[in-house]
């Protein structure tokens, strides 16, 4: 039995007991009281004032208990306490491997069942065992520490496993730090490439079947990619849901380690669709949700002379999702100086667009004489619209007169005089274009896609509604997305971007439905799992258990002994005081 004093500064708190002493001189007992003295007219010095003597408190149970209140309650303050010795107790711990995988298998068969079943052997042998008990997951996570054998088996019956990867290392260091040693620890893991030295692999081969990959693309159909992980020819179901509508079904031939892309057929209308296999034993890879891309484009004028030139933007509206779907904020119009807007001269056969006030303007001039031979040509190699250009094979010829007129960014230079600039949002291309090859040589559909990604961000908004878990998220700030914005994950959390900063995560941890909103707008889109390394994992290898030492750790908790009793011992002081004290002045 062990005596503490933790804070011996509390001890301050005896200095109570004589100002209760001194209350009870002055105030309890020196009462004001009426008396009747004819001595009133004498002078005042030859008057003895009463009470001037000395007198000592009577000793009533209101004082003896008030004053044994506070010295209990000083030592309280003080940290004054006896303890019991730590006890000896043996001591394993649990390092559990909580990837998906480990919650898939049929019935009977699971790792977590089979893991239940090790530790009722092992409480069997040793039924005074303290077991503590780390997921090793992405981040390692303390189950519960101390554990009685069945306080343990109910634990791990709640598991239910879902992260991506397991991570042993900072689990093991995490059980080390609560005083087990490795000898006394299992590493309980179904995946086949493992290594520990105390591991022991559970679960048995199953028929995993996977959905690896999947989205769904502006203009397109929704799809997904299965995949089959067993090591025979199996024909699976494939499940498919729009929005409410009834489920079909289609039938899959899956080969062995084969990937078999399926394209999925839903009405034109429909938001969302949900795909699964309803069979698989391994849940957490067998479903995906698909929501329907947002639907926004840059909107395309070519109101240009050359029909040439008109003819080459109508194969890229062909050819760039972007300028096909014609509905968001962006716009983009080609034009040249002598060029008046024309109603015919739109590359495609939809309704004219009104994009006289458009957001970038490409101006390529109309073809006349003058133009040479453009020699040495420079690309700028950090220009974003020249990404991905190659300028070999290509045959250009300029105008020497047409220069910028203000200061511009030069993205091409021939013989060190720029040939295509950016001023503000208008793109200029001194070209001729009867002369030369531009329109067949891949710099033009290049720089015309790169200027289209240009505006569409610039549009702010989703730019997609269907990502892959880990992957990084980015929203540009266009219009109705300024002011604040807030990002709503799957487990309820929020996060919010002030305006002066950018709308980006690094890395998409959470797999379901994200909501992203300002103060009028809000969009939504979804995050999915799509990892074939977890399912490769469901094929399982059975191991043997190594044998396992119970170590000998002591209980640091402390057990008190006496801080509640004197708490309640001095809560029973004040009240019993409190009463007679009452009692006393009724009595009066």
């Amino acid at each position: 039995m062990n005596t503490v004093l933790a804070f011996p500064l509390g001890l301050l708190a005896l200095l109570s007991l004589p100002a209760i002493v001194w209350l009870h001189r002055f105030a309890a007992t020196g009462e004001r009281r009426p008396v009747s003295w004819l001595g009133l007219w004498r002078d005042g010095q030859a008057i003895p004032l009463e009470g001037d003597r000395p007198r000592k408190p009577p000793i009533t149970a209101v004082l003896l208990l008030e004053l044994l209140a506070a010295l209990l309650l000083s030592l309280l303050l003080a940290g004054f306490d006896l303890t019991l010795p730590p006890r000896r107790k043996p001591q394993i711990g649990l390092l559990i491997d909580s990837s998906a995988s480990m919650g898939g298998g049929t019935a009977g068969s699971k790792p977590m069942q089979s893991i239940a079943r090790v530790i009722a052997q092992q409480s069997r042998l040793l039924p005074e065992v303290g077991v503590s008990i780390v997921l090793a997951g992405s981040v390692p996570r303390l189950v519960g520490r101390g554990l009685s054998p069945q306080e343990a088996l109910e634990r791990i019956g709640e598991l239910e496993p879902t992260d991506v990867t397991s991570r042993v290392l900072p689990a093991q260091e995490m059980l080390n730090a609560l005083g087990v040693e490795l000898e006394s620890t299992w590493y309980f893991s179904d995946d086949p490439d493992a290594d520990h030295p105390r591991l022991v692999r559970f679960g048995a081969p199953t028929q995993n079947h996977a959905i690896v990959a999947g989205g769904w693309q502006a203009g397109g159909d929704p799809f997904v990619v299965a995949r089959g992980f067993s090591d025979v020819r199996s024909t699976v179901a494939l499940e498919i849901r729009a929005d409410d509508a009834p489920a079909t079904t289609q039938m899959l031939e899956l080969e062995p380690g084969r990937e078999y892309p399926v394209t999925i057929d839903i009405p034109p209308e429909a938001h969302s669709v949900t795909i699964a296999l309803p069979a698989d034993d391994l849940p957490i890879d067998d479903r995906v949700v698909l929501l329907a891309p947002p639907d926004r484009g840059v909107a395309l004028q070519v109101d240009h002379p050359d029909a040439r030139l008109r003819r080459g933007f109508k194969h890229l509206a062909a050819g760039i999702p972007l300028l096909v779907r014609a509905s968001g904020p962006g716009s983009l119009r080609v034009v040249s100086d002598s060029t008046m807007p024309r109603a015919d001269s739109r590359p495609d056969g939809d309704a004219p667009r009104d994009v006289q006030g458009a957001d970038w303007t490409l101006r390529v001039p109309a073809s006349a004489e003058g133009a040479e031979l453009a020699h040495e040509l420079h690309q700028d190699p950090f220009s974003e619209l020249l990404q991905g250009v190659d300028l070999r094979g290509l045959v250009w010829h300029a105008y020497p007169k047409l220069l910028p007129s203000m200061p511009a960014k030069a993205l091409m230079r021939a013989a060190g005089r720029p040939i295509v600039w950016l001023v503000g949002r208008e793109l200029t291309i001194n070209v001729d274009l009867r002369r030369g090859n531009l329109l067949e040589h891949p710099l033009f559909p290049i720089l015309v896609h790169n200027l289209a990604a240009r505006i569409d961000r610039e549009a702010g908004g989703l730019t997609r509604a269907n990502y892959r878990q880990g992957e990084p998220f980015e929203l540009g700030r266009g219009p109705g997305w300024q002011g604040t914005v807030a990002l709503l994950l799957p487990s309820g959390e929020m996060l919010e971007f002030p305006p002066d900063l950018p709308i980006r995560v690094p890395a998409l941890e959470q797999a379901g439905a994200y909501v992203v909103r300002s103060a009028n707008r809000q969009e939504r889109f979804f995050v999915n799992l799509f990892n074939a390394r977890e399912s490769d994992i469901a094929r399982r290898a059975v191991g043997p258990a190594p044998s396992l030492k119970a170590t000998w750790t002591p209980d640091d908790r402390r057990r008190s002994l006496l801080r509640t009793p004197i708490f309640l011992l001095a809560a029973a002081c004040l009240l019993t005081a409190w009463s007679l004290a009452l009692s006393r002045r009724s009595a009066r």
